[in-house]
């Protein structure tokens, strides 16, 4: 029997740390899951899925690039193999990933004892972005 993947993704949500290491850690699991998803073509026949994962690797890449420290600093989370009968459950998943992502990115900006660099600030309004185009391709709004 398969785990759902949304209670676990809230879950991480919920106790990552407020930091670039746990937007890391958020955008890192979202990519796995949307992966993952991915493989199989009966549910990726539009490539938003592939699309989506290739926006979120380009914001861990943007992330690392920053922040080269964080794949060893930050957590990386699997949620495991798809539920053959929960496929719209992953996307729910990826969708609270995201979301959470998002409002992590915009507590570190507006969080003024952040402190960030001007590279920083930049690298996370690019997340940003990103962020929300893989959002509306895994919610199905955007091809």
């Amino acid at each position: 029997m398969s785990v759902l993947w949304t209670e676990p993704a809230r879950v991480l949500v919920d106790r990552t740390d407020r930091g670039l290491a746990g937007l890391w850690s958020l955008v890192f699991a979202a990519q796995h899951g949307a992966l993952r998803l991915a493989l199989d073509r009966h549910l990726d026949g539009d490539l938003s899925l592939t699309l989506a994962a290739m926006d979120l690797g380009e914001a861990l890449e943007d992330l690392e690039w920053a922040h080269p420290d964080l794949p060893v600093v930050a957590v990386a989370v699997d949620l495991g193999s798809v539920p053959v009968d929960a496929v719209g459950d992953c996307r729910v998943a990826i969708g609270v990933l995201l979301v959470g992502g998002l409002a992590m990115t915009a507590g570190l900006l507006r969080d003024p004892s952040q402190d960030l660099e001007t590279c920083d600030v930049l690298c996370l309004a690019r997340v940003v972005h990103l962020l929300t185009d893989a959002h509306l391709r895994v919610t199905g709004r955007m091809p």
